[in-house]
């Protein structure tokens, strides 16, 4: 195991946090470069058939609710037919970004939903989604810059 992997595994609480957001920020360099504000993304939902548009915009907006502390955005809301569509094949992303929306979802979901979310999940999607050769020096400075 990596020592920057032990390292973020023992963080308490608040700097799990911190390190979870510096996660999150990453991934969002990795989704805004592939979906920049104001792309179009259309889908054909399989069970209605009906066909929806992908909101762009919504991870920048759950990392700054994740940061504020709360969901003044009905962002919580919105998620559910972006995430519905992707564990159902009706929305295709490249592994990268697929990798950075999840990883910001579930920021989202542990840090302003409360739910469960293990947070060395959410490091390894966002990790992922950076596509660095070196996972374990990428963890390092993420921790460097977070704690």
């Amino acid at each position: 195991m990596y020592e920057a992997t032990q390292q973020f595994l023992s963080l308490d609480e608040a700097k799990k946090r911190a390190a979870c957001i510096r996660l999150g920020e990453i991934a969002l360099r990795v989704w805004e470069a592939n979906f920049p504000e104001g792309c179009k993304v259309a889908y054909q939902e399989s069970v209605t058939g009906s066909t929806q548009t992908l909101d762009c915009r919504l991870p920048r907006e759950a990392l700054d609710a994740v940061r504020a502390g709360l969901d003044a955005n009905g962002i919580e809301q919105r998620y559910l037919e972006s995430i519905a569509a992707l564990e159902d094949d009706d929305l295709f992303l490249p592994e990268a970004s697929q990798f950075a929306y999840y990883a910001i979802y579930n920021v989202f979901q542990r840090y302003v939903v409360g739910r469960k979310i293990d947070e060395w999940t959410i490091a390894n999607q966002a990790l992922a989604s950076a596509v660095t050769p070196d996972l374990g020096t990428a963890l390092s400075d993420v921790l460097r810059e977070a704690v």
